[in-house]
């Protein structure tokens, strides 16, 4: 095993924290600007110091990473097209992105910038692969709910097709995967999608029958324990969450890992020595995905950190005396790690440039042609059905009746080739999560059936489609924001349509062009009464919060 096998990825979510990530070894760190990234929390980069961040790192061999992984808003595309600009005048490593419309305009205008897929874009099954490695995409980070043959598999399809993986490795845990996940947007508009999840997962609520006060409460990722495992399965970027993490929190994560790449390296015994990643901030680990060992254990009642309880547990304290004593070690080590940090980064030094100085490509940005509108097409419903006994209504020729499939699709595959086959006006609905046999089992029902049209929420299932030559549409969970993505999926899938982003107000939603052969639609789901497994498509947007 040789170094060069992997690439230890840090968050920057500042100035320091960057610095402690290159002084613990990281071969590569990802940060955003103040604007179009997922964490909006963290302080962030600005353009002036950008350049002198990017010489620090590279006199110290590290690559850095922009993160533009939100979806994009119509009213931004200028805003982003100036950005790009900017930024292919500088030596950054790569950019990582989610929204389709900014992959579409990376590839079209902007072609010397590295990108790579973000975990936004939920990224599990080769179809999915292609699609991105189709958007000129050089590497995928993998959804963290996989379990390690899956990423095995995935992983030898990606060398198989040069496109390299990315899988988190240390950091907090999401209840729902990523870009799919709707609560902190429905609850208060604060969209995860944006930057701005609220984290509704982390609070309390009302307890649960089993005594539990914060039932959606993960505890954090750690594949330690697992770094042999995940060189045998071929992974090529070990990941570290944690951009609003403070700098001696970055070094000690980072600082350890190296240490683990570098016994593996040098065939040296691995460690499973955990005190110093207990020592900062936790929820307690888990590598249940990982090991696809799914249950309570991964879920821990208290959101905040956990290290005095963990070494509590290790000392096994029986007074409250004890466990002072334990806050007060816990203290003082704490201390030690900042000021051992503070030390080791005091001679970085990062220059700031005048503003705008060192980056004019703002002058050169492209100039996009005006996207024409087409006029709005005649209203259709659709009707979403989820019972196999309302199929009879797709002898209906008035109406478009699509069935929901399930996410184990290959355990219901027989029964569902044989209510499409028995209903051929019958459109499929396909989930957004489709993992392993799973998706094959969708390729194999296209195949077999060979539908009029259908609706995905699963991209890998779009470019099958595509493929196949039947028409298809984007769903609601593929977050279509913009017109580029619309002209994105039409020009580079061949898609027929796209709904909107649920997220996406009124007046956002008027923004986007009715491009010819790509047609966007706004849904809003209601439950008809006499039909309670019947749910009906209507083309009224839906009233939303402003996406911000």
């Amino acid at each position: 095993m040789t170094r060069d096998q992997f690439e230890l990825l840090a968050p920057g979510g500042d100035v320091e924290s960057i610095k402690a990530a290159i002084a613990a070894g990281a071969d590569a760190i990802y940060c955003g600007l103040d604007r179009f990234n997922a964490r909006n929390r963290a302080a962030n980069l600005t353009l002036d110091n950008l350049k002198g961040v990017l010489e620090l790192a590279h006199a110290n061999n590290c690559q850095i990473f922009l993160t533009l992984n939100v979806l994009i808003l119509e009213s931004e595309i200028p805003a982003v097209m100036r950005l790009l600009a900017q930024l292919e005048q500088t030596d950054i490593d790569g950019v990582i992105v989610q929204d389709l419309g900014l992959a579409y305009l990376l590839k079209r205008h902007f072609p010397a910038l590295d990108v790579h897929a973000s975990t936004q874009l939920n990224t599990h099954n080769t179809g999915q692969i292609e699609f991105l490695k189709q958007l000129t995409a050089s590497r995928v980070n993998l959804s963290r709910e996989l379990n390690i043959d899956e990423i095995t598999l995935l992983t030898k399809f990606g060398h198989e097709h040069n496109v390299l993986m990315e899988v988190f490795v240390h950091g907090s845990y999401c209840i729902g995967f990523s870009g799919l996940c709707y609560i902190s947007s429905a609850r208060n508009g604060a969209s995860g999608n944006r930057g701005r999840c609220s984290q509704p997962c982390r609070e309390q609520y009302e307890t649960t029958p089993m005594g539990s006060d914060y039932p959606l409460n993960l505890k954090d990722n750690s594949a330690f324990n697992d770094l042999q495992a995940l060189a045998d399965a071929g992974v090529y970027s070990l990941k570290v969450e944690g951009r609003i993490k403070k700098p001696h929190y970055v070094y000690t994560v980072v600082d350890n890992w190296r240490q683990q790449i570098d016994r593996l390296c040098d065939d040296k015994p691995l460690s499973t020595d955990t005190t110093e990643l207990y020592t900062v901030f936790n929820r307690d680990f888990s590598n249940a995905f990982l090991k696809g060992n799914f249950g309570k254990e991964m879920y821990i009642d208290n959101p905040r950190d956990n290290a005095v309880t963990h070494f509590s547990k290790v000392h096994k304290c029986t007074s409250l005396d004890e466990i002072k004593q334990v806050k007060r070690d816990l203290y003082d080590k704490k201390t030690e790690i900042i000021e051992n940090v503070e030390q080791k980064i005091a001679e970085m030094k990062i220059e700031n440039s005048e503003s705008g100085s060192s980056l004019k490509g703002a002058i050169d940005a492209p100039k996009l042609e005006k996207l024409p509108s087409n006029p709005a097409e005649d209203k259709r419903l659709s009707v979403l059905i989820s019972n196999p006994k309302d199929a009879t209504l797709a002898l209906n020729t008035d109406i478009d009746v699509y069935f929901q499939l399930p996410m184990g699709l290959k355990a219901e595959l027989a029964n569902m080739l044989e209510l499409f086959n028995a209903h051929p006006n019958l459109k499929p609905w396909f989930p957004a999560i489709l993992i392993g046999d799973d998706f094959e089992a969708a390729k194999a029902l296209l195949e077999e059936i060979q539908p009029s049209m259908l609706i995905t929420n699963n991209s890998g299932v779009g470019l099958h489609a595509s493929r196949l030559g039947i028409g298809w549409v984007a769903g609601p969970q593929m977050n279509t924001a913009n017109s580029y993505a619309l002209k994105c999926l039409s020009e580079e899938y061949s898609a027929t349509g796209a709904f909107l982003s649920n997220e996406l107000s009124k007046k956002q939603l008027n923004y986007i062009k009715r491009l010819s052969g790509c047609v966007p639609s706004t849904a809003r789901i209601t439950q008809i009464p006499c039909l309670p497994a019947v749910s009906v498509c209507s083309s009224k947007p839906r009233a939303a919060r402003r996406l911000s």
